[in-house]
């Protein structure tokens, strides 16, 4: 028992120690493979999957909805759906508070990345679940929607601190999607009024 614990120890000690380099230098070359066209090998595969549920775990803290929602996207079951799932989290935010009074038709709420998901910005939780997202109301309720999903082609600047950021390609895991390893979706939150 002793021997599978250190075995386990271990394994997570090199899982992580990649998952470090690739987020820091390793990405760099899948991404140039992708624009150019090329397939990722099994590593490069498995170390983008890991880098993606690394975000989910450190994500957590930061915004526990885009942490469900990355996590989601792990499953088969949930390719292409409409999720929908009460909660009022979004309602805090000044920028749908300052929209949703008068919203009755579709508006579409978006953030600059390169900002909002600072985490010294105040949207921060709120831009990495929804954005973008289309706000609505109708029948006393209040719905927040966002496609669930990676762009082909864009950098995610997360601002740590004031001098320090991780540069994430989102144009890994959209490869990742596009091999069926990732299932894009829909989510909507909705709250009774």
């Amino acid at each position: 028992m002793r021997k599978l614990k250190i075995a386990i120890l271990v394994l997570f000690a090199v899982v992580f120690l990649n998952g470090c380099y690739y987020v820091f230098w390793g990405q760099k070359t899948s991404v140039q493979k992708i624009r150019e066209g090329k397939e990722l090998n099994l590593y490069e595969i498995g170390s983008i999957y890991t880098m993606h549920m690394a975000i989910c775990i450190v994500g957590w803290i930061f915004s526990p909805e885009a942490t469900t929602e990355i996590i989601g996207m792990s499953f088969k079951k949930n390719r292409d759906k409409v999720i929908r799932k009460e909660s009022d989290f979004f309602l805090k935010y000044p920028i749908i508070q300052d929209q949703y009074q008068n919203q009755y038709s579709r508006k579409k709420i978006a953030f600059n990345g390169n900002k909002s998901y600072s985490l010294l910005d105040s949207d921060h939780r709120l831009a990495l679940a929804v954005n973008p997202g289309y706000l609505w109301r109708d029948n006393g309720c209040v719905y927040l929607e966002a496609p669930i999903h990676y762009p082909v082609c864009y950098n995610t600047h997360i601002g740590i601190t004031k001098s320090f950021r991780i540069t994430i390609n989102e144009c890994l895991f959209s490869y990742l999607e596009r091999k069926g390893i990732l299932h894009p979706y829909t989510i909507v939150y909705y709250t009774n009024i």
